[in-house]
């Protein structure tokens, strides 16, 4: 029993035998309807299977580098592993590509937003771990009572902006296909200048959660960098969207310039934000396809293409 290794992969997880109940207990309870709990039992009542041999000599590979390995995830929208001990409720993330500076730039993140994020136990600067507390999570927070206080906590705990020239800035991502033309039309309606700040850079719903305390916690810290500083909070309105697949239309701009105005001590005007939405469509787009190794003919990277291609086209 305690040798035998399952490949769930509903979940793109390999976990022991005797983790599988409290794999699946968390699992259920993460899910936000009856529905969403039975349609995921069945996939993984479907799914899963004794593990190969390639999954299971991943599993042992991976096991040295916690103390107790309940379960490894091995694929998710991230760009890390996930190692979950159960037993000394610890995560390791280890990222599938390593960047020491990103690493560096989570841990400077971390440790100015603090209490907002688990605590870490341990790293490695040679291949990027990071060992944390694994924490007992509610992903059901009421966002809308919570945004202000949250988005303006984790601006202020990130550390002031810098403004930098719009074309400066830009040329991070001068390899990128779209960048002769985003920085044209910037400068066209007159962005001259950006101000940047470490950001987050995955501020989805999913990645923001609360402890039974009702402590706000936000997980995920593997894109964080620095990004023009409304990034985090358009990426919270955005992904929203991006998740039903929907176009950035009128109703969406509304809602993004509603939360900007909480957060930021400027007026936005329509045309303003839809430049901010191309910069932020081009930093994201740019960022994962130059730095994280995204596929350009994944679905997120075709979506944002897709509203890079709109918003470019409306502001010509």
């Amino acid at each position: 029993m305690f040798n035998i290794i399952l490949d769930v992969r509903s979940l793109s997880t390999v976990v022991r035998l005797y983790s599988f109940p409290r794999l699946l207990v968390e699992t259920l309870a993460s899910q936000i309807s009856a529905l969403s709990i039975i349609k995921a039992l069945i996939k993984i009542v479907i799914l899963t299977r004794p593990a190969d041999s390639m999954r299971g000599r991943q599993f042992l590979d991976y096991s040295a580098r916690v103390t107790n390995l309940s379960w490894l995830k091995y694929g998710s929208d991230g760009n890390r592993i996930q190692l979950h001990d159960n037993v000394n409720s610890v995560i390791g993330k280890l990222p599938k590509t390593f960047s020491l500076e990103q690493f560096e730039l989570e841990l400077k993140a971390r440790q100015r937003v603090g209490s907002l994020t688990p605590k870490i136990i341990e790293t490695c600067s040679l291949d990027g771990l990071v060992l944390e507390a694994k924490l007992s999570l509610r992903c059901h927070v009421d966002l809308d009572n919570v945004f202000y206080d949250l988005f303006t906590s984790l601006r202020k705990r990130l550390g002031v902006s810098s403004a930098f020239p719009t074309a400066d800035y830009l040329s991070k991502y001068g390899d990128v296909y779209f960048y002769p033309l985003v920085c044209k039309l910037a400068l066209k309606n007159n962005v001259n200048n950006v101000s940047v700040s470490l950001c987050h850079g995955d501020a989805w719903s999913g990645n923001i959660f609360q402890t039974p305390s009702g402590e706000i916690i936000i997980i995920d810290w593997e894109y964080c960098g620095y990004r023009v500083e409304s990034f985090d909070v358009w990426f919270y309105v955005f992904s929203k969207w991006a998740s039903t697949k929907q176009a950035c239309d009128r109703h969406f701009y509304s809602e993004l310039e509603a939360k900007l105005s909480k957060v930021f001590p400027s007026t936005f005007e329509l045309e303003s934000i839809k430049v901010l939405h191309m910069l932020h469509l081009f930093e994201r787009y740019a960022s994962q396809l130059s730095y994280y190794g995204k596929a350009s003919t994944s679905p997120e990277m075709q979506f944002l293409e897709t509203e890079i291609i709109s918003i470019t086209q409306e502001l010509s």
